[in-house]
């Protein structure tokens, strides 16, 4: 959560100054609410009753959220979490002077929160539909067992090579339970350390990332290397992890066999 934060401020911060965002942060906390609170605090003495203690812990809680930074730019989502103080206390006030019933418009209000609330929900996380998808497995020879991340093992491959690509299906093990959605990498290395090919993904089709793996689950992985375009010449094919959030590798690359592509 907090990395998508931080990747949310860099983009707001993209498009207009932090400080800016705090202020819209108050006013559309004002045209959500403000013209009941107006009228709610406009009583005599309304600072004193109960209404008027919560109303002034919402606006704490909103300037507090606000002026903290730990939103950076969240601010107008997260104080929809208070919205019940602010409804409470703005129906409260309001029902001294309007001559309706409190619960029609308590009623009103929440339905009015509700509906802002449905629309621009607090948290909108990326969702990936986990499923295991149909993994014929196979002995792969030799094994190789080369570990490549904490409990993830990599037991083999096998290579089947065309004009135009690159066919690898890589055997995993989980020795435990996988802290991080690892990607996949597999890199085609010219003579001069350059990546001239490759095709990294989610193991399963990206189904199947491998914190969803059980200790002890063999996975078979398949990607095809496109290498259409790759000059004839004879390359060196990698197999390793990374971590998507920053890129850094928890083991590096495994070395798996020469390619020849063309007429070296």
């Amino acid at each position: 959560m907090q990395e998508g934060l931080n990747q949310h401020y860099a983009l707001v911060t993209s498009q207009r100054r932090y400080e800016w965002w705090l202020v819209w942060n108050g006013v559309d906390l004002f045209l959500f609410g403000g013209w009941v609170w107006v009228l709610a605090i406009g009583r005599k003495q309304a600072t004193g009753t109960e209404s008027g203690r919560l109303f002034t812990a919402a606006l704490v809680m909103f300037l507090l959220l606000n002026l903290s930074g730990s939103a950076r730019g969240e601010v107008g989502r997260l104080w929809l979490m208070g919205m019940p103080l602010l409804v409470v206390s703005a129906v409260g006030g309001l029902a001294g002077r309007v001559a309706r019933p409190m619960a029609i418009l308590t009623a009103v209000h929440l339905a009015l929160a509700l509906a802002i609330g449905w629309g621009w929900p607090l948290v909108a996380p990326v969702l990936v539909e986990a499923q295991r998808p149909s993994m014929p497995l196979f002995t792969p020879t030799p094994p190789l067992a080369m570990p490549l991340a904490d409990g993830l093992l990599l037991q083999g491959y096998e290579l089947q090579q065309s004009e135009t690509q690159l066919q690898l299906t890589l055997a995993w093990q989980a020795e435990g339970l996988i802290s991080r959605p690892y990607t996949v990498l597999n890199h085609l290395i010219n003579a001069a350390g350059e990546l001239v090919a490759q095709a990294d993904g989610w193991a399963g089709q990206g189904q199947w990332p491998p914190t969803c793996w059980e200790a002890g689950e063999a996975v078979t992985d398949a990607f095809v290397v496109d290498v259409t375009a790759v000059p004839s010449g004879r390359y060196r094919l990698y197999t390793g992890l990374y971590d998507a959030r920053d890129g850094s590798r928890p083991r590096d690359p495994v070395f798996l066999e020469e390619v020849v592509i063309g007429e070296p």
